[in-house]
Parts: structure tokens; C-alpha cells; sequence
């Protein structure tokens, strides 16, 4: 690849890294183009290079649309904290693959370990075939489920209608249904068939109430549905619970561990809902409430509760308190007004 080949907007902000005589008397002196294509200012653009380091940020920003939309996790994956992300990594999460073919050219910097899985995690085919064919760096076997895992439906496609590519995994629906991906998640029930109770566990957990709907007429008989209700219980994935409840048709097919576990994750409006189903508070949901900490719930609880209920959810409350956990103590002085 020559320097006249260079993308034109990067090679214009690597000149105000440049020292200012130098960038003055090359704009003066020819176009940008024409300089590249007739003199080698490699060193100087290698030298100009080091300085991005901290100024990584302000390279992209001024160069590239699109950085403030990167997930910042991703980012921190890719590179650590965000300032401090390289320009050959955050080529990679930007899905430009001339960026990326302009920085290792000058020797920039290294691709980092996990490029393939930035790309795949980002969702940027162009970047991934570029490493991949190109630059001959392998494709993981779970791929699919990686990009799968990120919403990045184009990507799956674009896995799949490979040469030779592998057939995708329940586990690839299983992390798209926990994400609440619902374009990836019909993309790979279609060539699965039959999706797995964890799939709908997941979606339940993480309270895609879509992604319920969808797979609710697809698990297999396996699927128990008292998980499912007990799963969105635990989390107070409230609407979904509703939908679950509604299709079960009774409020029996609540079990006394999906009250439990609203209780001791302090999800109050989970417990209300059950309640106006017919669903009686259990023994331990006080216990349960006191034990995580969480007073609106006992509030709510108190008035239903037995005085054996309220005096073992205040032992409990004041063990706690005793082995030094202060979070406890208005939890303590509330219950002693009703022991």
C-alpha cells in the first residue's frame, strides 16, 4: 500500500501532531495528495503517531462519526479505559478497516489480542473479513454466539452465509434471548428449531417481555413453566410475570419460591401483584425481606405478617446488626415496634 493510498482525513489530523513549521510549510508547499504520492514522511508520521496515544480521543472524534455511540463497555474491553485506548484498537471499534490498514502501515501499533472478537462484538463485518481474510487471523468457533450475545444481527448473518461456517448453537440463542435480541433471536430459531427452556428462562430474567412472547410457543415440553414464573419473580420482571401467570391461568401455578424470592430481593410490587392473585404471603417472606435488607418490603409485609413472623425477622435483623452490618438497623427499629 503506498502513502498516496492513505485515507486523506487521518493523514490531515496526524499533521497537527506534526510540529507546526513542518505542517505549515507542507500545506504551503503542495496538496496533501500530491506530498504522499511524491516524498515518504514515515518517520515523521510515525513520531506524530506516539503523541495519539493520549490524544486517541480527539483523533477519532475529528476524524471518524460515530465514536460517542460505542457501547463503553465494549471500549473498556477493547482498550481499557477510553482515553487511554490506542488508535489501532479503537479503529477496530469503529469498524475501519482504512483506518486500521493506514495505522499498521506506519507501525502505529500492534492489532490487539482480541480484534476479531471487537469486531465481532461490535457488529462490523468489514473490519472482521479484513482480519480474517486478510490478515489471515482466526475466527473463533463460537463466533456466532459472540455476536449473537451483542444484538449484532448482521453480523450473525454474515457468520453464517460463510463458506464452511458451523451451524449455530442453542447457546448462541440462549445469550441473544438474556441481551433481549429479538432480530437475532427469530434469526436463529428459524435455523435451530426447537428452543431451549434456557432461552426463555434468560429473556424472563432479564425481562424482554418480546423475546417471552416469542419463545413462549417454541420450548419443548421440558420447559417448566414454574421456573420461569419463579425466574421473574427473583429479578421483579413484573410484566413479564403478569404474562407468564396469564397463560398458566391460575394463580396456583405461583409457587410459594416465586413469593420468597420477590421477598428477599425486596420487590414489592411483584409481592402486591400476587397478593391481588390470590396468592397468600408465605412464612419465610418476612424472614427473606428482613434478611436483604429491605424495608418498604417489610413495611408492606408487617401488616399481613404473624407476631412469629414479625419476632423471627427481627432476630434475624438484629443478628445481622450485632455481627457489625449497620445497614440493618432501621430494619431493627422498625420490626421492634410490632414484636
Amino acid at each position: 500500500m503506498s502513502l498516496a493510498q492513505f485515507p486523506e482525513e487521518i493523514v490531515d489530523h496526524i499533521f497537527e501532531f506534526l510540529p507546526i513549521s513542518f505542517a505549515l510549510s507542507c500545506r504551503r508547499r503542495a496538496p496533501t495528495r500530491h506530498l504522499f504520492a511524491t516524498q515518504c514522511f514515515k518517520p515523521q508520521i510515525l513520531r506524530a503517531v506516539d503523541t495519539l496515544d493520549a490524544g486517541a480521543m480527539a483523533f477519532f472524534r475529528a476524524n471518524i462519526p460515530g465514536w460517542s455511540l460505542c457501547d463503553p463497555d465494549l471500549l473498556a474491553s477493547g482498550g481499557g479505559a477510553i482515553p487511554a485506548c490506542r488508535p489501532v484498537e479503537a479503529a477496530a471499534l469503529l469498524g475501519r478497516p482504512d483506518a486500521l490498514r493506514f495505522l499498521l502501515a506506519v507501525r502505529a501499533g500492534e492489532l490487539p489480542p482480541n480484534a476479531v472478537a471487537i469486531a465481532l462484538a461490535q457488529g462490523h463485518v468489514n473490519v472482521l473479513d479484513y482480519l480474517v481474510d486478510e490478515l489471515a487471523l482466526p475466527l473463533p468457533l463460537d463466533a456466532v454466539a459472540r455476536a449473537a450475545a451483542h444484538g449484532r444481527a448482521d453480523m450473525v448473518r454474515h457468520l453464517l452465509a460463510r463458506p464452511g461456517a458451523s451451524p449455530p448453537t442453542p447457546a448462541a440463542l440462549n445469550l441473544a434471548a438474556l441481551g433481549g435480541h429479538l432480530e437475532v433471536v427469530e434469526l436463529l430459531a428459524a435455523r435451530i428449531g426447537a428452543c431451549s427452556p434456557m432461552a426463555l428462562r434468560n429473556a424472563a430474567a432479564s425481562g424482554h417481555l418480546p423475546v417471552v412472547d416469542f419463545l413462549l410457543p417454541r420450548v419443548g415440553p421440558a420447559c417448566a413453566m414454574s421456573d420461569v414464573i419463579n425466574v421473574a419473580a427473583l429479578n421483579g420482571r413484573e410484566a413479564v410475570l403478569v404474562r407468564l401467570l396469564d397463560i398458566a391461568g391460575a394463580a396456583s401455578s405461583c409457587s410459594d419460591a416465586a413469593f420468597d424470592a420477590a421477598a428477599g430481593n425486596g420487590h414489592t410490587g411483584i409481592l402486591r401483584y400476587l397478593l391481588c392473585r390470590g396468592h397468600r404471603a408465605t412464612p419465610r417472606a418476612m424472614e427473606l425481606a428482613a434478611c436483604g435488607g429491605h424495608l418498604d418490603t417489610i413495611k408492606f409485609l408487617v401488616p399481613g405478617a404473624s407476631s412469629c413472623g414479625v419476632r423471627r425477622a427481627l432476630a434475624m435483623a438484629e443478628e445481622l446488626v450485632e455481627e457489625g452490618d449497620t445497614g440493618y438497623t432501621a430494619v431493627v427499629e422498625y420490626l421492634r415496634e410490632f414484636a
